[in-house]
């Protein structure tokens, strides 16, 4: 085998050198220099006796890789030198062409693998960089443990720790103290931001038309959260027979039957009222109850009240909305009938005030001042706020 030079700290030779007694043929053990003979092979091992060198198996024997013995006894201080080298062998290598190592690797330098690289665990205490990943982080930044789990900014799989975690299962799980737990920025033009979907299909999405945002089905049914309530228009109902919507709160009004001004509904009411003596001179109430409904503009009022003293005047008040002018009001809108155990008795509210002025049967010029001589009043009857 060629000689391969020396490396730092490192011998490929061995010389021993002994200084022979009267007939001695046996050479073992420390030499003249201390030095312990041994030789890994006797094919790589030169004998000489007086600088002359001796023939292998005729000259001498080396069988046991720490003697060597003379055919012929050397005399009194002649130098037996032996030249015993190193077997190097390169072959537990990986050459260049690809391999595997089977046990472990320490690299002090830079490690650049551009090729296809297999790993059954990789600790890097420095900087990591390959095609794909580029972590120059001085802790822990990122964890993949023994379920298949990829945890970053944590190192336990855990819903409710703070972190981002993709775990074996197929579920994505963020968790973050006092601040937004995703962000998602859709790029370029309008469209979906984030898809569902069940069995490989998409059955729905959320996304944005400008600066409006929609929640709708794979078909475009969705509610848009803008001026444009549902899409397509006029095609879907909110909720259905079985699942309906509870309360509805709004702050303006509703389109019934079509989109114009007369099809706004922006007030729908119901309630108590109490009907009052008006400040009347002498008259007094009791067991005076009332209710109302108020759609829109109209207002219908129900009441009863017994008149437990007499009535100087011909009107009550405490209507729960003030009526409305001349011009928004209609005689029989604001007309009823108060029945009472005694008589019948007609009724007309006052416009701009919140008072039923009574007459008899009929007649708007003959005033009735509610009285004890009647059991009870019952009066239903519909007017117009201004």
């Amino acid at each position: 085998m060629p000689y391969q030079g020396r490396q730092p700290g490192v011998g490929v030779r061995n010389r021993f050198i002994f200084i022979a007694t009267s007939g001695q043929t046996s050479f073992s053990g420390a030499d003249s220099n201390g030095l312990t003979l041994k030789y890994p092979d006797a094919t790589y091992t030169d004998v000489f006796l007086n600088g002359v060198l001796l023939i292998p198996v005729t000259d001498y024997a080396a069988t046991n890789n720490t003697s060597v013995v003379l055919s012929s006894g050397a005399g009194t201080s002649d130098v037996v030198e032996i030249v015993a080298y190193d077997i190097s062998s390169i072959a537990n290598t990986v050459p260049v062409s690809g391999g595997t190592f089977t046990g472990p690797v320490t690299v002090g330098g830079t490690l650049d693998v551009t090729g296809t690289t297999t790993v059954d665990a990789l600790t890097a205490t420095g900087a990591f960089t390959s095609l794909g990943i580029d972590d120059n982080a001085t802790s822990t930044a990122m964890t993949l443990d023994a379920s298949g789990n990829l945890l970053v900014g944590k190192t336990a799989s855990d819903f409710n720790t703070q972190g981002f975690e993709i775990n074996s299962g197929g579920q994505l799980r963020n968790s973050r103290a006092s601040g937004a737990v995703a962000f998602l920025n859709r790029k370029t033009n309008d469209g979906s931001i984030v898809e569902f979907g069940k069995d490989g299909s998409v059955v729905g999405n959320i996304g944005n038309a400008g600066t409006d945002v929609y929640f709708r089905k794979a078909s475009g049914a969705g509610v848009y959260c803008s001026s444009t309530a549902v899409l397509p228009f006029g095609a879907h109902s909110l909720g259905q027979a079985s699942d309906r919507w509870s309360d509805l709160y709004l702050s303006g009004g509703v389109y019934l039957g079509g989109t114009g001004a007369a099809n706004k509904l922006d007030d729908y009411e119901e309630g108590a009222w109490t009907p009052t003596t008006n400040g009347d001179a002498t008259g007094a109430l009791g067991a005076a109850e009332g209710r109302y409904v108020k759609v829109g503009q109209k207002v219908t009022v129900w009441a009863q009240f017994r008149v437990t003293s007499s009535f100087t005047a011909n009107s009550i008040g405490g209507l729960p909305f003030t009526v409305g002018n001349l011009f928004t009001i209609s005689s029989l809108a604001s007309s009823g009938v108060a029945i009472t155990s005694s008589a019948d008795v007609t009724t007309s509210v006052t416009e701009t005030s919140t008072t039923i002025g009574f007459f008899l049967n009929g007649d708007v010029g003959t005033s009735h001042p509610p009285n004890t001589g009647a059991n009870v009043y019952r009066l239903c009857l519909s007017y117009l706020v201004a």
